[in-house]
């Protein structure tokens, strides 16, 4: 009978808990809805210091922190973006990673945070260093394809129209329309040639108005 009654009491815990944790998530939409008019979220997002040019997509349980967004870009699910300047019109596909933090190698005795950084308020500080750098700004162009599962780290630099392959890791800057993959990422191939790169360079086409864009996709011939 007991065993009966701890069961019902645990679902019901749970129930409770679902419903709690569905309305929190449902009022956070609102609220970012609210916020940001032109922005199209799922559930699971969280936004921090974020900031949306214009439209932009974001889907289940990817995070943003401190960091802007350009117009028709979209981020898939289970995504983290943290301290980053990301373009317009770019492909940010599902478990990709920008901004994994830096740990200092070998100027204190641990790589543990706690021997340089207070920013670990529920552990004891052992030493802190203004000096270090715990994070850098990351900037993706426009144009840019983060395929799924991509690592970027703090400090890198993507140029326009790159193209990052599925499960890289981005330990170096990417030149502009330059298609690169591996871990870590090696040169594969430029998109077009240095004409065509050139020109593409000059037009900056992703500054138009979207109608603009719309009659010169269909004009434009690569």
């Amino acid at each position: 009978m007991h065993q009966m009654i701890d069961k019902i009491s645990l679902i019901n815990y749970f129930s409770r808990l679902w419903v709690t944790r569905s309305i929190y998530f449902m009022l956070r939409r609102i609220i970012y809805s609210l916020r940001y008019s032109n922005l199209t979220i799922y559930s699971g997002v969280r936004l921090v210091n974020a900031r949306f040019e214009d439209i932009a997509i974001i889907y289940e349980n990817t995070s943003v922190y401190n960091s802007s967004i350009g117009t028709m870009t979209y981020i898939a699910d289970n995504s983290f973006v943290r301290n980053a300047d990301i373009g317009r019109y770019c492909s940010i596909s599902y478990d990709v990673r920008i901004g994994l933090g830096l740990h200092p190698l070998d100027k204190f005795l641990s790589t543990h945070p706690s021997f340089y950084s207070s920013a670990l308020h529920m552990m004891p500080s052992i030493g802190h260093d203004s000096s270090i750098e715990q994070t850098k700004r990351i900037v993706i162009g426009n144009d840019v394809l983060i395929s799924a599962s991509v690592r970027i780290l703090d400090g890198i630099s993507i140029g326009d129209g790159a193209v990052i392959g599925a499960c890289s890791f981005v330990n170096r800057n990417v030149l502009p329309y330059e298609v690169v993959g591996g871990v870590p990422i090696r040169h594969i191939r430029f998109r077009f040639d240095k004409e065509k790169r050139d020109s593409l360079a000059e037009l900056k086409w992703w500054d138009l108005h979207i109608d603009q864009v719309k009659i010169l996709a269909k004009e434009y011939q690569l």
